[in-house]
């Protein structure tokens, strides 16, 4: 039996070389460095959520993750 908090999906890890793909939990996502911070943006199945918003995610119903740098405007 997997437990939901056990549960992968492909997680596109971008920066400034490209992107790299590789399968995360929904707490390793979480724990990325700057992803409670607001550094980093997720975006799942094309939306862009909050860290709040990943602890509640079945990752199981997600069938995209991407994860990058936060833009700045100026």
């Amino acid at each position: 039996m997997i437990v939901m908090s056990d549960q992968k999906t492909s997680v596109h890890m971008l920066d400034a070389t490209g992107h790299t793909t590789v399968q995360m939990t929904r707490q390793e996502v979480m724990d990325l460095p700057g992803v409670s911070t607001g550094e980093r943006w997720v975006f799942m199945d094309s939306r862009m959520v909050e860290a709040s918003q990943i602890a509640d995610t079945d990752f199981g119903a997600v069938t995209n993750v991407m994860v990058g740098p936060a833009l700045a405007a100026g």
